[in-house]
C-alpha cells in the first residue's frame, strides 16, 4: 500500500506465528476521535482542519476501493481508525489494517467491525462492498461536526448509556433497509 492517506506499513516482528508486531510509521497527532474529545475545550480542530481531514480520508477509501487490486474494505473504518498528523493541521491516515479485507475473499464475516460506525448491511447478512466503508465514512462526517461519539446520547429506558449499538431495520416485504434505529445490545 502506498498512498499519503493510509499509514505507511514499515515492518514486522515475530517470535512465533500467533505473536506478530506491525511497525508502522508514527503521526504525532494521535487518533481523531482524540482530538475531537480535546476539541471541546481546546478548540485544536478549525472547520477548515476537519475539512482537510474528510478530504485525506476519502482518499484514502478512494486509494484502497480504486487503486488496489483487488479492492480492499477496511471494514472497521471509524475515528480511533485515523490518525492525524501535528505538523498539519487536519492531515489524517486511515489506520489499523486488522480485519480489512481483499473483495476477492469467498466470504465476508457479518457484524465485524465496531458497530456504531457499520453500515446495516454488515450486521445483518454479511453480503457487503465497499460501500460499507462509505457509510462508516458518512458517521466520521457527522463525528466531525458534532464533536460527540455516535448515538452517545441516546440512553436506555432506565436512562443507561447504551453499550452499544445495533443499526438495522429491514422493511417487512423486502431484503432492504428502509430506515434506522438502535437497540440496546448487552
Amino acid at each position: 500500500i502506498n498512498s499519503p492517506y493510509i499509514v505507511r506499513f514499515i515492518g514486522a516482528s515475530w517470535t512465533r506465528p500467533a505473536d506478530v508486531i506491525l511497525l508502522t510509521e508514527f503521526l504525532d497527532g494521535g487518533d481523531l476521535r482524540s482530538a475531537l474529545e480535546s476539541n471541546e475545550t481546546q478548540q485544536t480542530l478549525s472547520w477548515h482542519a476537519k475539512l482537510v481531514c474528510a478530504s485525506h480520508i476519502a482518499l484514502g477509501l478512494d486509494y484502497l476501493h480504486t487503486a488496489m487490486t483487488p479492492k480492499v474494505i477496511h471494514r472497521d473504518l471509524k475515528s480511533r481508525n485515523i490518525l492525524l498528523d501535528k505538523a498539519m493541521p487536519g492531515a489524517a491516515k486511515i489506520t489499523d489494517f486488522g480485519i480489512a479485507r481483499e473483495t476477492i475473499d469467498a466470504t465476508l464475516t457479518p457484524g465485524v467491525g465496531t458497530q456504531r460506525w457499520m453500515a446495516p448491511e454488515v450486521l445483518n447478512s454479511g453480503k457487503y462492498t465497499e460501500k460499507a466503508d462509505i457509510f462508516s465514512f458518512g458517521v466520521i462526517l457527522t463525528e466531525l461536526e458534532m464533536e460527540i461519539v455516535p448515538y452517545s446520547d441516546l440512553r436506555t429506558d432506565a436512562g443507561k448509556p447504551l453499550v452499544e449499538a445495533y443499526i438495522v431495520v429491514i422493511h417487512p416485504d423486502r431484503d432492504t433497509y428502509i430506515s434506522c434505529r438502535l437497540v440496546v445490545c448487552h
